[in-house]
């Protein structure tokens, strides 16, 4: 039920994420304004570019790196300084003011830097360590997981005090019934292309 709930769920938030413009926007928005986000704008592209091409294990990879960068710049580490644990970098968020946005990222963060127990694995194998580490299932998940990332970038840049880059206008919705109607359609792939 709950696999169901979130393809539904993420059949709304994909849509976001598919419409190149909006995503140019947030990347050249918040994200440039971020004094964490602005140099790491041309990863974040490389990724969307490999999300697009549908290598989403890949962009995901890549997303994780951005992730990691954001939070090691938040910790105030250096290069030569030890390496920071994981409970470190989720611990690193507690830096930006306490928020609404900064509560939801510490929730996602948790999920990705919790250790990956093969045996009982995240939902949607949503996790740093299963990923890098080749330890996941077979689930085609990872083009729903890219979404999630960049949600939490969104999240982030709104704990920084910088907005949140998605917003719900009408035109998303006249966008998003006519993605909903290309699915049904099976031309859901010919969408994302003229995008």
């Amino acid at each position: 039920m709950i696999d169901d709930l979130a393809a539904r769920a993420f059949d709304v938030m994909s849509f976001q994420l598919m419409n190149v413009d909006e995503r140019a926007a947030m990347t050249s928005g918040p994200y440039k304004e971020s004094s964490l986000f602005g140099q790491l704008v041309p990863l974040i592209d490389e990724a969307i570019f490999c999300y697009y091409r549908g290598y989403y294990t890949a962009a995901l990879a890549t997303l994780f790196i951005v992730c990691e960068q954001y939070l090691r710049q938040l910790s105030g580490w250096q290069p030569g300084m030890p390496v920071p644990s994981f409970a470190a970098l989720r611990a690193a968020v507690r830096k930006h003011p306490d928020s609404e946005s900064r509560h939801e990222a510490e929730m996602i963060l948790s999920a990705i830097y919790a250790r990956y127990n093969a045996q009982i694995p995240p939902q949607f194998f949503f996790n740093r360590h299963g990923l890098l580490h080749g330890l996941r299932g077979p689930k085609d998940v990872d083009r729903m997981n890219c979404v999630r990332m960049l949600l939490l970038f969104d999240v982030l840049c709104s704990a920084e005090g910088l907005g949140r880059g998605l917003s719900y206008t009408e035109e998303f919705y006249q966008r998003r019934s006519a993605y909903e109607a290309c699915v049904r359609l099976r031309k859901e792939k010919q969408l994302m292309l003229r995008n």
